[in-house]
């Protein structure tokens, strides 16, 4: 009896080890499953931010690939109207001086923020800076030169109108003239 009591408290002990064993082996695997959930969690909402940068990046590119497209169609209407803006050189002349002004007071500020930035930074945001300031320049200086080509005409036809000139004939430049600036509004 003494040998079978012996035996059995060291069955019961084994099984208690095996028990033990069995719940360590599974807390570990429950651990390492959480890891691996907490590890996809923080790979997913680093593939978002990626995801969210590239979207950004992206409407970047659009805005600037518009302004683009914006100002090669304003070199294009330049073309044709060469004629009349020649008209308009002295008026053309105190706009530069004006941007000019301008531009200068635009460039003091960005240098002024260029030296709170670091050295690192400093080419993109110089660069981003002065694309704006491009872009803001051509199309100022394509709306004010469509203001001054509207005028110019309306006051070349009423030039015409007031010589006397036949009423089919100025109503027919007239409407010359309004199909010529529709596209330019």
């Amino acid at each position: 009896e003494l040998e079978i009591a012996r035996l059995r408290a060291q069955q019961e002990k084994a099984q208690d080890y095996k028990a033990q064993q069995d719940e360590l082996r599974a807390r570990r695997h429950q651990e390492s499953i959480e890891r691996q959930w907490r590890m996809r969690q923080k790979e997913l909402a680093a593939k978002r931010l990626r995801e969210d940068a590239m979207l950004r990046e992206a409407r970047l590119d659009q805005v600037r690939t518009k302004e683009l497209c914006l100002a090669m169609e304003n070199n294009r209407e330049k073309a044709v109207l060469e004629k009349l803006l020649r008209a308009e050189k002295e008026a053309v002349t105190k706009e530069k001086e004006q941007e000019e002004r301008q531009l200068q007071k635009m460039l003091h500020h960005s240098k002024a923020l260029r030296q709170q930035m670091k050295e690192q930074e400093l080419s993109a945001i110089t660069r981003r800076i002065k694309d704006l300031e491009e872009a803001n320049r051509r199309m100022e200086q394509e709306r004010q030169r469509r203001l001054r080509l509207k005028e110019f005409k309306e006051k070349k036809l009423l030039e015409l109108k007031a010589t006397g000139i036949a009423e089919k004939y100025w109503r027919y430049l007239e409407q010359k003239a309004q199909e010529e600036l529709l596209p330019l509004k």
